[in-house]
């Protein structure tokens, strides 16, 4: 059974607390603007709002992205009504701005922004490791050496196995049980935005490693298959035929999210077609992507088992006790406790 694997897999406490808080946090700012407004794109909104208009690779280097990757959300929100983007008369690059729906919106975005830091910092005080030290410690190991190149590592030929190796019990310095980590509390200013959200650094983090594992499927010959689809192949496989509904149950993502995979791999040949609500299973095509999805698997795990022995405490620890304050009461619920005490959040609707 495949969750037989999950439970002892470091990488599954990761991913399932990451999917569930940002599942979380996109269902407020669903509420906020128009349909498709998501987490991903407060960042640079917030930005553009309160520094002005810029072009994109400057709007890139101040949220610390990839230009491409700002270049495909500026393209999501124009689309949406949020940002327009114009040529100077003069020529050069296309300077994006905010539109006056982003204008009225802002007080709404920062007040769910500042909420969520908030939590985060509640959610600290409630485990005893630090959660921003701990991703601030492994961005630092990942800048000396990439997760890709220590995946590469990993999936070369002898690498050891450490599939089956309970998780949290790396050696490194731990803080007492019961004793909880010092916690900054303060909320940053818009102008500060990036370096100083925690948020936000987690989410760069998390989004690189997931771009390295993609890059590691391609480098083995397997360019067709993501982080995201390659669960649900192995699933489906060693678990046998389930619905949608099953599928996203059981990886604690969205349903729309596994929808989309699901479709991909069937437009691919990799799963079985039928009614939407009816079980599928994996093709002949999809059983011959297995061996390839359980190298990564092991391999993946290998890479936090290493991570871990140069950290001063495990990062699936601290996921561990966090995923445990989360199943006691959810981001969520924490999120429109001090969102409902915001004058900016509980204002009139804005009309779209």
């Amino acid at each position: 059974m495949l969750n037989d694997r999950i439970q002892t897999s470091r990488w599954g406490i990761l991913e399932q607390l990451w999917e569930t808080m940002t599942a979380d946090v996109d269902r407020v700012y669903c509420g906020t603007g128009p349909a498709g407004l998501a987490d991903r794109h407060v960042m640079e909104l917030v930005r553009l709002a309160t520094t002005g208009s810029m072009s994109i690779a400057e709007l890139a280097r101040s949220v610390e992205r990839v230009p491409a990757r700002v270049e495909i959300k500026v393209g999501e929100m124009a689309s949406l009504g949020l940002v327009a983007v114009s040529v100077p008369d003069g020529g050069g690059a296309p300077i994006v701005a905010v539109t006056e729906l982003t204008r009225r919106l802002v007080p709404r975005l920062l007040a769910e922004w500042e909420a969520t830091e908030a939590v985060l910092s509640e959610l600290e005080r409630q485990v005893p490791y630090p959660l921003r030290r701990a991703f601030a410690d492994l961005a630092d190991r990942l800048e000396r050496r990439s997760f890709l190149a220590r995946l590469s590592d990993a999936l070369a030929p002898g690498a050891r196995s450490v599939v089956g190796v309970p998780g949290g019990d790396a050696p490194g310095r731990r803080f007492p049980d019961g004793q909880a980590a010092p916690v900054d509390t303060a909320v940053p200013r818009p102008e500060e935005l990036p370096r100083t959200s925690q948020w936000h650094a987690l989410r760069l983090v998390w989004t690189q490693i997931g771009e390295d594992l993609d890059r590691a499927y391609a480098a083995i010959g397997s360019s067709e298959i993501t982080r995201n689809t390659a669960p649900l192949v192995l699933r489906l496989h060693l678990d046998g035929p389930q619905t949608v509904q099953q599928l996203s149950a059981a990886e604690v993502r969205p349903l729309y999210k596994v929808l989309n995979d699901v479709e991909w791999l069937r437009a691919h040949g990799y799963v079985t077609t039928g009614a939407p609500d009816e079980p599928f299973g994996v093709t002949a095509a999809g059983a011959c992507l297995v061996p390839v999805i359980d190298r990564v698997w092991t391999a993946r795990e290998a890479v936090i088992v290493e991570l871990e022995r140069e950290l001063p405490y495990p990062i699936s620890r601290v996921a561990e006790d966090l995923w445990r304050c989360v199943e006691e009461r959810s981001f969520h619920e924490r999120l429109r406790e001090k969102l409902l005490a915001d004058p900016r959040w509980v204002a009139e609707p804005i009309q779209l």
